[in-house]
Parts: C-alpha cells; structure tokens; sequence
C-alpha cells in the first residue's frame, strides 16, 4: 500500500508538468505539417468507418439518457454532451481499427485522442482547422 500511496503523491506532479508543458509548447511550426493533416484525416476516417457499428450503436444507446449536448456525433448525426460524445466517438474510432498488429507500425493513434480534442473544440465552438 505504500508504493500506491506513493504514486498517488506523484501522479499530480507528473500531469501538471506535462500540462505545463503542452500549454506552453510552438506548435505553429508543426500546425500545418502533412503528417498532422494525415493523421487527423486517418482519424476522422475511423470515426466515420466505425459510426454505424453494432459497439457505437450500443453505447450511443447506454449514453443517450444524458440528452443533448454541444458536441458532435460524427458520421451518425445529433450532439451530446462533450464527455459521452468524446466516449462515442472514440468507441466509433476503434471499432474497425482491427490492422494495429501489422509491421512497421500500421497504427491510427490519433483515434485514441481526435474524439476528445473534437468535443473539446465544439464546446469552446472553436472551428477544426
């Protein structure tokens, strides 16, 4: 119990200096960068690829009792809140995402992350550019 303990009491330190570190960070020389583009077009096309799968239909239905939202469903339509639209989407992005054991890395890592980023942006009603 005490390593637990211990982990606990470093953890925060640990996301406050990676916060700090993403706050701070230039990315206006790596905005416009072709792999950027490609991942987050990797990424919406996972999203899109796995909107009509039985998984996202089942959560999309576990999630529905906590109404509407600002954030978008992509590829099924409506709006939830940020949090389950992020779930959503995310399950949506993973659902055909069966090809990640091939070599040399044939991964789409942007899905673990785009559905957060896209719920975020439509709450703060910033355009994805």
């Amino acid at each position: 119990m005490q390593g637990q303990h211990q982990l606990q009491g470093e953890f925060p330190l640990l996301i406050d200096g990676l916060s700090q570190f993403i706050a701070e960070a230039d990315t206006s020389a790596i905005r416009h960068h072709p792999l950027i583009r490609s991942a987050v077009a990797d990424g919406f096309a996972c999203i899109l690829g796995g909107a009509s799968a039985e998984v996202t239909t089942r959560i999309r239905a576990a999630l529905t009792p906590l109404g509407e939202g600002s954030a978008s469903l992509y590829g099924q339509g409506g709006t939830m809140p940020a949090p389950a639209a992020a779930m959503i989407n995310a399950v949506a992005g993973h659902a055909n995402d069966l090809d990640d054991w091939e070599e040399p890395a044939n991964t789409h890592p942007t899905v673990v992350i785009l559905p957060a980023v896209l719920a975020l942006l439509d709450v703060m009603a910033r355009p994805v550019n």
